[in-house]
């Protein structure tokens, strides 16, 4: 009879358990696809079928509902539900300075806060509970010429999130306590790199919740102000391309996606739309960074340095210091930029790429006192996906 070795068999023991965990934390670090996919709700809906953007290809799949001049806004979510509200207004007022001054004054009586201060615009978050009693105050401050109002629903994904989070914290627990029992050296050192990666991934999940309970509790409202006496209405009404006509740097304009594209822009960034095909993609980070991608019909057929060249053409009178961007790669990604000015300083930048009948454009928008490495994710999660 062959006597088992007690070292070999707790060695043995520990190798079994260390694998165990390792698979266990590596289901944790890959969230399921299909997480974030419900269909339109029918409130939402019946507001919807007047708005004048066009509607999602794959509507019974949609994430977000965009209202494109609408005079009703959607109502608040049920409390089962998490949404994320954003909306951008354009107001025709007789003197900005004073909007601002009654704007900012509004957003403060709410315990709201200002993201940003310029010559003719100013974007404020206000307490999700608030939000449509300031979009009706607003109608007070002048005339309402446009406005958007986007809701996301991030339920499933902020209830994905927290579970990845729970169970990587689980498990690096247990890691912690096979380590404490642990003698040989390898088999330290593997416990050791499974317990730094768990940590980065609990890093990243715990940002991203943070930035979509921020975005889920204070909804962002840019406001446009045109006076009645100058405006910029006469440059965008030349521009001969709806899709360009539309920009605008806070405001989703392109809610279509043709081909879902796996956009890794890094744990900074919260991706509030990741839908399949159909839906536009559309991400934030904690600093107010935004990224988001659409696609429409390459029409007229035009290849990418006539959309660089158009883009710099039409959208100089609208935009400051407005620049061409090459982003070097095996085949170069061309767009433009350009700086908003104000308090803080925003960077504003658009890439426009044909592929196969399809143009897609890609908006990033990126605070001055936001981390530089965003818009570099941005750029290397582009070059990645549409080389």
């Amino acid at each position: 009879m062959i006597k088992a070795n007690p070292l070999n068999m707790r060695i043995f023991l520990s190798a079994c358990f260390i694998l165990s965990v390792l698979l266990f934390a590596s289901c944790v670090a890959s969230p399921p696809q299909d997480t974030f996919q419900e269909e339109y709700e029918a409130p939402l809906m019946e507001k919807a079928a007047g708005r004048s953007a066009p509607m999602p290809e794959a509507a019974s799949d949609s994430l977000a509902v965009s209202f494109s001049n609408a005079s009703e806004a959607p109502e608040p979510a049920p409390a089962s539900r998490q949404r994320i509200y954003s909306a951008s207004i354009e107001l025709e007022v007789t003197r900005t300075d004073e909007a601002l001054k009654i704007i900012e004054s509004m957003a403060k009586e709410l315990d709201g806060r200002i993201d940003g201060i310029y010559p003719d615009s100013i974007i404020v978050r206000v307490p999700a509970a608030g939000f449509l009693g300031f979009l009706r105050d607003l109608e007070s401050v002048g005339k309402v010429l446009d406005k958007r109002i986007d809701a996301f629903d991030v339920t499933d994904r902020l209830a994905d999130t927290e579970t990845r989070l729970r169970l990587a914290t689980e498990a690096r627990e247990r890691l912690y306590l096979l380590l404490e029992r642990a003698d040989d050296t390898e088999e330290r050192l593997k416990i050791l790199r499974e317990i730094r990666r768990l940590t980065e991934t609990i890093e990243a999940q715990e940002a991203q919740l943070m930035t979509l309970r921020s975005r889920i509790a204070y909804s962002r409202v840019s406001i446009a102000l045109k006076s009645r006496t100058a405006s910029q209405g006469e440059a965008r009404e030349r521009i001969p391309f709806p899709w360009m006509r539309e920009l605008d740097p806070f405001a989703v304009t392109l809610p279509r996606l043709a081909k879902r594209l796996p956009l890794d822009l890094g744990a900074d960034f919260a991706v509030f739309k990741d839908p399949p095909q159909g839906e536009a993609f559309y991400a934030e980070s904690a600093g107010g960074s935004i990224v988001r991608l659409g696609s429409i019909p390459n029409e007229p057929d035009g290849d990418a340095m006539f959309w660089q060249k158009s883009m710099l053409y039409y959208l100089t009178p609208l935009f400051a210091e407005l620049v061409p961007m090459e982003l070097a790669g095996n085949e170069p990604i061309y767009g433009v930029s350009s700086r908003i000015p104000g308090s803080p300083g925003f960077r504003y930048e658009v890439y426009a790429v044909p592929r196969k009948g399809e143009l897609y454009i890609a908006e990033g928008v990126f605070p001055e006192s936001d981390s530089p490495s965003l818009m570099e994710s941005f750029h290397a999660a582009l070059m990645e996906v549409l080389p």
